[in-house]
């Protein structure tokens, strides 16, 4: 998690505020897709949404 964090701050760095702010949102960023696209991502968010712990399955 954290190489792709970094992975995203470097790429970021040459592009506006704007410009990357609407490719984190769009998922333009390659290792922003592998983070966010995840079984275990989507599972998380989904029990935060209905307010309950996630079921981890190790994915």
């Amino acid at each position: 998690m954290f190489a792709a964090i970094e992975e995203v701050w470097r790429e970021s760095e040459r592009l506006t505020f704007a410009e990357a702010m609407r490719r984190i949102a769009d998922r333009g960023f390659r290792p922003w897709r592998r983070c966010t696209g995840s079984q275990e991502q989507l599972e998380g968010a989904r029990a935060f949404a209905q307010k309950r712990r996630p079921v981890r399955k190790g994915y």
